[in-house]
């Protein structure tokens, strides 16, 4: 169909563009008004008991600290597989969550190759409000720091030899992730005329139309 057709299909069918119309400010202004998310990320390190040779834990790493952070993170996940990402550094946030949880050891290879480098496991919460952000990330650091009392119990690893752990910041920050409003305003208008413009096509069509008699109206 013409561009000139489709004008004379909507000027015939003016009703469905008001509503059309009148639905898609609707959805642009609810999408415009759309809440953000919370967000919140902490290192949890995995130390090296102190000793004469090595007074300074952060020191020391070794692959068996690195595979009890491994551990550890699986059995606080349940032992659920996690998403290997292209780079170590990318948020929950980033990926278009907003509202879940991570507990991961990063992996420095990339997404085809493994490469676990730091005893540091990379906790991160996505939340609807501040307060349950700060609950659930207290809750996980909780559950981390219990099961590696729990696993170093079941290998019976002396108190002074026992692995500790120690996180950054020490109080979780919440951070408000803005609702990217202009980009899905945008997209919500473009989605409405779209959906207007076929609306008025399949009512044109059902209805029947009379091309000649408007063409003779619009000369």
């Amino acid at each position: 169909m013409t561009v000139m057709g489709v004008l004379l299909a909507a000027r015939r069918r003016w009703w469905v563009v008001v509503v059309g119309l009148l639905a898609t400010a609707l959805a642009c202004a609810a999408v415009g008004r759309a809440p953000g998310s919370y967000w919140t990320q902490v290192d949890v390190v995995f130390l090296a008991p102190a000793s004469a040779r090595y007074p300074n834990t952060l020191e020391v790493t070794s692959q068996s600290i690195i595979a009890t952070a491994g551990i550890v993170s699986h059995r606080v996940d349940d032992g659920a597989d996690v998403t290997q990402l292209a780079s170590s550094g990318t948020s929950l946030v980033g990926l278009g969550v907003r509202e879940g949880q991570a507990v991961r050891l990063p992996n420095s290879g990339g997404q085809w190759a493994e490469n676990f480098e730091r005893p540091v496991l990379d906790v991160q919460v996505v939340g609807p409000t501040a307060a349950e952000v700060q609950q659930r990330a207290t809750a996980l650091l909780e559950r981390i720091e219990q099961a590696l009392a729990e696993l170093q119990d079941e290998a019976g690893v002396e108190p002074a030899s026992r692995i500790v752990i120690d996180q950054a910041p020490r109080v979780p920050v919440v951070h408000h992730i803005g609702a990217r409003s202009t980009r899905a305003t945008a997209v919500a208008l473009a989605l409405g005329l779209l959906l207007t413009l076929a609306a008025v096509l399949t009512a044109d069509k059902r209805l029947g139309a009379r091309p000649r008699a408007d063409l003779m109206e619009a000369s």
